[in-house]
């Protein structure tokens, strides 16, 4: 599942799928780490882990400039 929103100066994602849950490797790993710093870089906050009821989540949201190209 995919969600994103858009409004007064943020952007927000919100993404989760229903499988076993994170792998311990994959919480270590380059990407996961690539995608904090880049939301930490932009102004904007990161979260990710095992989802309620299964699955794996990723949340971030990122500041925008108001401008929608």
């Amino acid at each position: 599942d995919v969600e994103v929103t858009y409004g007064e100066g943020v952007l927000q994602l919100h993404v989760r799928d229903h499988g076993p849950g994170p792998a311990e490797e994959m919480l270590t790993g380059h990407g996961i780490v690539g995608m904090r710093d880049r939301a930490s870089i932009a102004g904007g906050t990161f979260s990710c882990g095992a989802a309620d009821g299964g699955g794996f989540f990723v949340d971030a949201e990122l500041p925008t400039n108001g401008e929608v190209t």
